[in-house]
């Protein structure tokens, strides 16, 4: 059995509306807590086999203009087009922006097998200063410093892997 749901744009805030129903998780509260504004479409593909148990499914669309808080930083106009699955999942076509760091393209890729794989890339331009440095260290390991700034592009690429209970099992990390 099949059942397909496809979306028209959704508010952000009427997206919360609905999700304040669903089982507590981390990806409620997250939710709930974290997004502010922001658009969404969706289409979603649900396969269930005969005891009505669902078997898989995908989970496609766009989000457009999201502001969200993460870790202490307040990412403005997020862009992505996403793809979800059982075992695997990326966002890809990833632009946003927080002051000092305006990404300019990303993707990210996550893949359930036994273990857990994350990996991406993404490219931003960056001009910090020295209070965007003190929001992002709470202990100042600059304070011998008078004042200090940088900006430049990045291009990072990463891969982390993880065991079956999500520790740390190796991860790269390059940055140019």
């Amino acid at each position: 059995k099949k059942i397909n749901i496809s979306t028209a744009e959704i508010d952000v805030k009427n997206f919360k509306d609905v999700i304040k129903y669903t089982k507590p998780s981390n990806y409620k509260k997250f939710i709930l807590n974290n997004l502010n504004s922001g658009k969404l479409t969706a289409k979603i593909d649900l396969n269930f086999d005969q005891s009505n148990n669902l078997k898989d499914y995908e989970l496609n669309g766009k989000v457009k203009n999201l502001n969200f808080f993460f870790n202490k930083l307040d990412f403005k106009k997020t862009n992505f087009i996403f793809y979800f699955t059982q075992n695997s999942g990326e966002l890809d076509s990833i632009r946003s922006s927080l002051d000092g760091l305006q990404i300019n393209a990303g993707e990210i890729r996550y893949l359930k097998n036994k273990n857990y794989e994350v990996s991406g890339s993404i490219n931003s331009d960056f001009k910090i200063n020295e209070s965007l440095i003190k929001n992002l260290i709470e202990i100042n390991l600059l304070s011998q410093f008078k004042s200090y700034s940088a900006e430049g592009k990045l291009n990072n690429k990463f891969n982390v892997k993880f065991d079956h209970t999500l520790k740390v099992k190796d991860y790269n990390v390059f940055s140019t």
